[in-house]
């Protein structure tokens, strides 16, 4: 048998990204200049991320579509 490649997932076993999402929401509301209120991010946890962003978009009147909002999420991540 040949092997020509692997898929190894390092997530929860060499890496930890877990905490990084917990606080994505949070972060990016301060990153805009907004104060999450008490509870958001048990809100935000059962959410896609679209559906977080549109959450952002109802309830804190974030002035962006829900596209913009995940593409800053997306680049603050990557920054991390």
């Amino acid at each position: 048998m040949n092997i020509t490649g692997a898929i190894f997932d390092m997530d929860g076993t060499l890496l930890d990204s877990m905490q990084m999402w917990d606080n994505v929401g949070q972060n990016y509301l301060r990153s805009i200049g907004l104060e999450p209120r008490e509870g958001f991010r048990e809100i935000l946890r059962p959410l896609s991320l679209r559906q977080a962003a549109e959450y952002m978009i109802e309830d804190y009147g974030v002035d962006r579509t829900p596209e913009q909002i995940m593409e800053e999420i997306d680049h603050g991540i990557e920054r991390r």
